[in-house]
């Protein structure tokens, strides 16, 4: 008898984990991107345990140097994912399968509880198909697309209360902010321009320069880059006047997002061609602002200067970072193949991810440095297919328009629609060369 139950049990579980194995693959649950507000953050820190195992105790990187699992999640999921990350399957397929099999794990055990506590197989099936039923275990609550990239049903209603919000009261501004924030994350910003111009046209007391910031994401989005300054320009303003009435817990709250406004006034002028009015932006702000506008204009002298002093930059992605690194390098000793080599690392790394908040690794753009190295090496067509891609990313870019220009001129294409674009767009004093990209 205890044989054919363990059978029975043995049959249970093989249906079971079928089960689990199918939904989550329909639902796209352990496929595709990795899950949740916090999933790119798990990402990275399988990236550090593979980068610097067995030393992983503590690590700059993470939570600000913080010990890597101290009062954090637990270590396992994190060695296993790098574990397999390092005999060549993917890390995002990696978690994945973690993800998955913990999922199977989860329903085993609720099946297993259910079965001994009532002694009936139906009790473990009925406990295991409401878990597999529940439409939330498979859909994380903070997730904007299904696995078939169409937006989630929670979506959907949050759009439809914004949009009851400002019928009942159009100049609603949390509204209008939100609405920004989620149809920039769907990728639909052209839907926003409204709430943008919206929180454009207001003025603002001290201490509330994020909503005119707010604009800039979608300015940004669309490639309206002097708007983008102006409304940035107007919240760096307004933080002055709020620092200089006092050093309380609200002046150090915003102090967190001033260097924020000032990314997207420094994005917009050097993509524009407006360097002497970036530099001089710079220099009230502090050494680090001072070397991006450096890097992007490819002033090493003065990068150098600052990089002695001991000013940084940088969004954590070690990866991506280590590549650009390598394609300086590559650079500097005039080997186009390798430096398109590392550019090929970090863009592919990179041209699926969101444009970024501004425009990640703005001071030294990767799609756009990818572009040059492939025009420097010769490889026309595939450089016209990245600035391509990169256009409907980062419409208007000049940057990207002039070297979209030039690759279809390689191929003895027609050129004219890119480079009477560049003319409309480009506001810098001498025109660009392949040296300015990247």
């Amino acid at each position: 008898m205890s044989r054919r139950r363990a059978r029975l049990a043995a049959l249970d579980g093989a249906l079971i984990t079928a089960a689990v194995a199918f939904v989550g693959l329909i639902t796209g649950a352990f496929t595709g991107p990795v899950k949740g507000y916090d999933g790119w953050g798990h990402l990275t820190k399988v990236v550090l345990v593979l980068r610097d195992f067995p030393a992983i105790d503590w690590n700059y990187d993470w939570y600000s140097g913080s010990p890597f699992f101290l009062g954090g999640y637990p270590p396992l999921f994190y060695l296993a994912a790098g574990g397999l990350a390092r005999v060549g399957v993917d890390q995002m397929a990696a978690m994945n399968l973690l993800i998955g099999l913990s999922y199977v794990a989860m329903t085993l055990s609720l099946y297993a509880l259910a079965r001994i506590v009532t002694d009936s197989r139906v009790a473990g099936f009925v406990a295991a198909g409401v878990l597999v039923g529940t439409p939330a275990i498979w859909n994380a609550e903070d997730a904007f697309f299904d696995g078939h990239d169409a937006i989630t049903p929670k979506v959907k209603e949050m759009l439809a209360d914004l949009d009851d919000a400002l019928k009942l009261e159009p100049t609603n501004l949390g509204a209008h902010h939100l609405r920004i924030h989620l149809l920039e994350e769907l990728r639909r910003a052209h839907e926003a321009v409204s709430d943008a111009d919206a929180l454009s046209s207001y003025g603002y007391p001290p201490g509330t320069s994020h909503l005119p910031h707010m604009a800039g994401h979608i300015w940004a989005r669309v490639g309206e880059y002097a708007r983008l300054v102006d409304d940035n320009e107007r919240a760096v303003a307004n933080d002055k006047v709020w620092f200089a009435q006092g050093d309380g817990a609200g002046q150090h709250y915003m102090r967190n997002y001033h260097d924020h406004d000032v990314d997207f006034v420094l994005y917009g002028l050097t993509t524009v061609g407006r360097n002497d009015e970036a530099r001089a932006f710079a220099k009230n702000e502090d050494a680090s602002m001072q070397l991006k506008v450096a890097l992007r204009l490819h002033d090493t002298v003065r990068a150098a200067e600052l990089a002695k002093g001991g000013s940084t930059f940088g969004d954590g992605d070690v990866t991506v970072g280590s590549a650009l690194a390598q394609g300086a390098a590559a650079l500097a000793k005039h080997d186009d193949a390798a430096r398109a080599a590392a550019y090929a690392r970090a863009y592919n790394a990179t041209k699926n991810n969101l444009p970024g908040d501004p425009k990640n690794w703005w001071p030294t753009p990767i799609g756009e440095g990818y572009g040059a190295a492939l025009l420097a090496l010769g490889k026309a067509s595939d450089a016209e297919t990245v600035f391509g891609a990169e256009l409907k990313r980062f419409p208007n870019d000049p940057h990207l328009e002039w070297g979209l220009a030039e690759a279809l001129k390689a191929q003895g294409k027609d050129d004219a629609a890119p480079r009477a674009a560049y003319k409309a767009h480009w506001k810098g004093s001498r025109d660009l060369t392949l040296a300015d990209l990247g």
